[in-house]
C-alpha cells in the first residue's frame, strides 16, 4: 500500500534541481550587476573626457593664434603642442590681457591638469580635469604654408582601455 506524498528520493531531486535554478539566478543577477557597473562607469569617465574636450577645444577657439606672441615682445609661439603637453595664449572675459593656458598630461599619477599663466608671469591653481589616464596625446597632425598647426589630434586613453579622440580644426582669424 503506497501512501501519498514524495519520496525522500523525489524530494532531493527536487532540492537539487531548486538550488541549481538559484545558482543559475545568482550567477545571472551577480554578471548583471557587474556589466551594468562598468558600463556605467565607462559613460561617466567618457563624459568627463568629452567634457574636457570641449573645455580645450574653447580654449583653442579663443586663443591668440593672430599674434603669433604671448605678453609683450615675448616671442613665443601661439601653439606650443607636445605629445602630453599644450601651452595655448587665450584671452579670457572680462580680462583684457593675455594669458597662457596649460594642458598637462601627470603620467605618474594619471591624470590631466589645467593651468593658467597671466602675462606677468603669475601661475593660477593647477586644476585636475581627468583621471584614470594611461595616456593623453595632443599631435599636430596638419600644417599650413606658414608651417602654422592647422588640425591637432586629442586623444585620451583611460587606465581600463577606453579611448577618446577628437580632431580639432584650428583656425586664424580669417587670415590665409
Amino acid at each position: 500500500m503506497s501512501r501519498p506524498g514524495l519520496t525522500l528520493l523525489e524530494l532531493l531531486l527536487a532540492l537539487a534541481l531548486l538550488s541549481g535554478l538559484a545558482m543559475a539566478a545568482v550567477a545571472w543577477t551577480t554578471t548583471s550587476v557587474d556589466s551594468s557597473r562598468m558600463l556605467s562607469a565607462r559613460v561617466r569617465w567618457e563624459n568627463a573626457a568629452n567634457a574636457t574636450l570641449r573645455l580645450i577645444e574653447r580654449d583653442l577657439a579663443t586663443g591668440d593664434t593672430r599674434s603669433g606672441r604671448f605678453g609683450p615682445g615675448a616671442g613665443q609661439p601661439s601653439l606650443e603642442v607636445e605629445p602630453g603637453l599644450i601651452r595655448i595664449p587665450t584671452r579670457q572675459p572680462p580680462y583684457t590681457g593675455r594669458e597662457r593656458t596649460t594642458y598637462r598630461f601627470d603620467e605618474s599619477g594619471g591624470i590631466l591638469t589645467r593651468r593658467t599663466t597671466d602675462e606677468t608671469g603669475h601661475e593660477g591653481d593647477e586644476i585636475v580635469l581627468l583621471g584614470d589616464l594611461a595616456a593623453v596625446e595632443f599631435e599636430v597632425t596638419q600644417r599650413d604654408l606658414r608651417d602654422r598647426p592647422v588640425v591637432l589630434r586629442i586623444s585620451m586613453d583611460s587606465t581600463s582601455d577606453w579611448r577618446v579622440d577628437r580632431l580639432v580644426r584650428l583656425e586664424y582669424g580669417g587670415e590665409p
